[in-house]
C-alpha cells in the first residue's frame, strides 16, 4: 500500500527488498537494490543486503564487490565480514578463493559476535579448512552444530554435518552457491 502511494519513497524500497531477502526472492530483492543502492552508497547495510541477493542468484564477483563496499565504510560489520569471507573460503572457483584473508575476516566476524552464532563459526571452520587446517576446521564445525541445533537451526545443523564429512576427509567445502 506504501509503494501504491509513493512508488519512489527510498525507504519503502528498501524495506520491501529487505522482505524479498528474508524470503529468498534474490532476483526481485536485487532487482529493488538496483534502484535504490548505487555503488557509491554509504549505507553499509544496504550494501550488505545487496551483496546477499547477489550473492543468493549465483553471481559471486557483484556480490564480492558490495560485500567489499559495506567493509569500505564500516570495516568491522560482522555479516559483511562473514559473507564475503564465505565466497573466499567456499567458492568452486579458484580465481575467487583466497583461504588467508577468508580466516582473517572470518577470524573478526566471530570475534566480533563473541563466537555465539554457527554461521559465522561455520564460515570460520571453511576458512581453516581452505588453508589445510582441517583439526581446527573438525572442531569449529562441531562447536557450529552444536550452536545451530541448540538454537534449533535444523537446516544449518545439517549443513554443518555434511562439512565435518568433507572435512573429515581433509577435504575443503565448495558450494554451488555462495551463502547469501
Amino acid at each position: 500500500e506504501a509503494l501504491r502511494l509513493n512508488p519512489d519513497d527510498g525507504e519503502t524500497l528498501f524495506n520491501l527488498a529487505l522482505g524479498l531477502n528474508q524470503q529468498g526472492h534474490w532476483a526481485e530483492a536485487a532487482e529493488v537494490f538496483a534502484r535504490i543502492v548505487p555503488m557509491e552508497s554509504q549505507d553499509p547495510n544496504a550494501q550488505y543486503q545487496f551483496g546477499r541477493a547477489l550473492a543468493g542468484l549465483n553471481r559471486p564477483r557483484e556480490a564480492m564487490s558490495r560485500f567489499a563496499s559495506a567493509l569500505l565504510i564500516q570495516a568491522d560489520h560482522p555479516d559483511a565480514l562473514d559473507a564475503l569471507s564465505w565466497i573466499l573460503a567456499t567458492d568452486p572457483n579458484a580465481e575467487l578463493r583466497n583461504g588467508p584473508e577468508a580466516l582473517r575476516m572470518a577470524s573478526r566476524a566471530c570475534e566480533l559476535t563473541g563466537r555465539k552464532e554457527p554461521a559465522k563459526l561455520k564460515t570460520l571452520a571453511a576458512a581453516h579448512a581452505e588453508v589445510g587446517q582441517f583439526q581446527q576446521a573438525r572442531e569449529l564445525i562441531r562447536e557450529a552444530q552444536a550452536l545451530a541445533e541448540a538454537a534449533g537451526f535444523s537446516g544449518l545443523a545439517f549443513e554443518c554435518q555434511q562439512m565435518q564429512n568433507a572435512f573429515a576427509a581433509s577435504k575443503p567445502w565448495r558450494t554451488s552457491a555462495p551463502k547469501p
